[in-house]
């Protein structure tokens, strides 16, 4: 993971809150959560990181082209009260949300992939940096990348197979 995301003192809130508006089943978080981390939800961390250093506060819709675009609060709220943990919270949560509106998709097809690889043994997932991480994950430096490496990876896998379906195969 990068420095900044590993080191930022919310990421665990970040990670959490992203993998709960991810909705992967328990069953399956298991088995990915350490695929999540060092991609998925280090790449969303950097990218809020970078955002508060424009406006911790609020930011425009990154998709809306219109004169009057839409802008939403991401700073928790703090003015609702409930204290520091309920504002971090309210915080990523809102984060998580937007994001996956504005980029749903693509981290779906990552998830679909990362389940994928570990259901089938995929070697990558084993080559490891020196933190730990799949050195395939920490490389990369955008959602782009991942959904790259998604496609490619996805690219074998039987059209019948689908990895986030629930009950026997």
């Amino acid at each position: 993971m990068s420095k900044s995301a590993q080191s930022h003192p919310e990421f665990g809130s970040a990670v959490q809150a992203l993998i709960h508006e991810i909705d992967i089943p328990a069953s399956i978080q298991r088995d990915i959560r350490h695929l999540v981390e060092p991609g998925l939800a280090r790449l969303f961390v950097e990218w809020w990181i970078a955002q508060d250093g424009v406006d911790a506060d609020f930011i425009r819709d990154p998709y809306d082209a219109s004169d009057d675009p839409a802008w939403y609060r991401t700073d928790g709220w703090p003015n609702m009260g409930g204290g520091e943990d309920a504002v971090l919270r309210r915080k990523w949560e809102q984060r998580s949300r937007l994001w996956m509106r504005w980029h749903g998709d693509d981290v779906l097809h990552v998830v679909d992939w990362l389940i994928w690889s570990v259901r089938v043994g995929q070697g990558w997932t084993h080559d490891t940096n020196a933190d730990g991480d799949p050195t395939i994950l920490s490389e990369a430096a955008a959602l782009d990348d991942l959904v790259e490496l998604a496609t490619e990876g996805l690219r074998h896998r039987p059209s019948n197979d689908n990895p986030g379906r629930q009950g026997p195969r």
